[in-house]
């Protein structure tokens, strides 16, 4: 869904800007790289209001997705950001989803976790907490498919700082949170430590599971061996992540506060999860199966 809207050219001005709005971010750490900010701010937003960051599918549509944030950021006077990783600037699932970061399946990828298109986001966050026109305390994460792979990832590499809350919702496959397992499989090999599992379990992370997101033959579906073993399905494969990790946290004697949240009536819906993510954080909580019964009925059964 596209809506013709002049690039705004500082991040700033974007902040304060009522509707919709799109920014060519630039990052230091990733020259020749831009991301695409695509936003909105509602009518009734204030430098107190909450701020979603919104990371997208594999279909790299960061417009979409923000538009899926719409209603609900005027219903609830949000600021909704969409960082939107190009295609042609980070091609592949290795430069998006797994952080460009250099692994056996992605040589290429680079050495430096500064230079990742995690850090990126990080260092954005870190821009938007500074701001005048953002509330530090009220960032959210929210991603979706492989969104979601990014939003959990991320949560390993950079950890939580500056987030009042996490969701990861039908991601396709998961990095397990196992430092003998090589990347992005587990996170052999990369600077995390068990010390670093320990405080990624102590963080309240949501894993949302459409319970209709139940195809094995589903569009866009990691296909990998390593994906296959985590089960047939997205939403099988959140279970196994889920129960993997709380597993570990057992070995290691540390707290877990990890909840998995089944959504009923949800196939691989990015607009339905917004708006299952948005009543959890911002309304009365998950809607009823009824009303995600009557939402499904409008939406596309598929949204990477």
């Amino acid at each position: 869904m596209n809506h013709s809207m002049p690039f705004i050219t500082d991040l700033e001005t974007a902040l304060t800007c009522h509707g919709r709005f799109s920014l060519n971010y630039r990052d230091p750490h990733a020259p020749g790289k831009p991301i695409t900010l695509n936003g909105y701010r509602a009518a009734g937003a204030t430098e107190k209001s909450p701020v979603v960051i919104v990371q997208h599918g594999v279909l790299r549509n960061g417009d979409e997705y923000r538009d899926f944030w719409v209603n609900a950021a005027e219903l609830h006077g949000l600021l909704v950001v969409a960082p939107t990783f190009a295609e042609a600037d980070w091609p592949d699932v290795h430069a998006y989803n797994n952080g460009n970061l250099q692994c056996e399946e992605h040589p290429q990828g680079v050495t430096d976790p500064e230079a990742s298109s995690y850090a990126c986001v990080q260092r954005l966050v870190r821009q938007l907490a500074a701001s005048r026109a953002v509330d530090a305390d009220q960032i959210y994460f929210f991603g979706h498919s492989a969104g979601s792979q990014f939003v959990h990832r991320y949560l390993a590499l950079c950890g939580p700082s500056g987030f009042a809350g996490v969701v990861a919702a039908n991601a396709g496959w998961y990095t397990l949170p196992d430092l003998s397992l090589p990347f992005p499989q587990g996170w052999a090999k990369t600077r995390l430590s068990l010390s670093d599992l320990a405080r990624m379990f102590d963080y309240p992370l949501h894993i949302f599971a459409g319970c209709n997101d139940n195809d094995p033959q589903a569009p866009h579906l990691p296909n990998e061996p390593a994906a296959r073993l985590q089960g047939p399905t997205r939403f099988d494969r959140a279970h196994y992540f889920h129960e993997y990790a709380r597993r570990q946290a057992e070995s290691l004697g540390v707290p877990y506060r990890w909840t998995l949240h089944t959504i009923p009536e949800v196939a691989h819906d990015g607009r339905l999860m917004s708006h299952v993510a948005a009543g959890y954080w911002f309304g009365a909580g998950i809607p009823q199966a009824s009303e995600l019964r009557r939402l499904a009925q409008g939406s596309a059964s598929f949204t990477a």
